[in-house]
Parts: C-alpha cells; sequence; structure tokens
C-alpha cells in the first residue's frame, strides 16, 4: 500500500487489513522517492494515496486507487 501519514483513506484502508488480519507492506510516498515514482506509475502520473497493489497466488495483480470499504471487501474480503 502506498499511502500519506495525514490521509484519512489510507488510514481506513489500514483498519480494514488489521480487521480482516490480512498481510500488508506500507510505503509511505512522502518519504521514500522510489514508492512515490511507483505510486505516481500505478496512478497514470496523478498523486493518489492509497493506492493498493494487491498480489494474488496465481500471479495476478489489481490495483485499487482510494477504495472504499465495499471495493475492499470485493477484492481482499
Amino acid at each position: 500500500m502506498y499511502s500519506k501519514s495525514y490521509c484519512s483513506d489510507c488510514f481506513r484502508a489500514q483498519h480494514f487489513f488489521d480487521e480482516k488480519d490480512l498481510e500488508y507492506v506500507e510505503f509511505n510516498i512522502e518519504e521514500d522517492p522510489k514508492a512515490f515514482e511507483k505510486s505516481l506509475q500505478l496512478n497514470k502520473g496523478m498523486n493518489k494515496a492509497p493506492t493498493i497493489l494487491f498480489k494474488f497466488s496465481d500471479g495476478s495483480e489489481k490495483v485499487l486507487i482510494e477504495p472504499d470499504r465495499t471495493e475492499l471487501e470485493e477484492v481482499a474480503g
């Protein structure tokens, strides 16, 4: 998850993952220039957070940008 320290949507996503006991790695795009660049790449040049890159066991990936709880449930539920 690519996040910002003051982002309420990021806090909501973190809470969702913690509540569901799902592992995630957080990259703060304010502090990590490489993470910021990756986030821009995933967002087609837009500075949006959270940007969540899901990687599945079958090798597929899914990106959610500023997802609400319903979108998180659909992908990671």
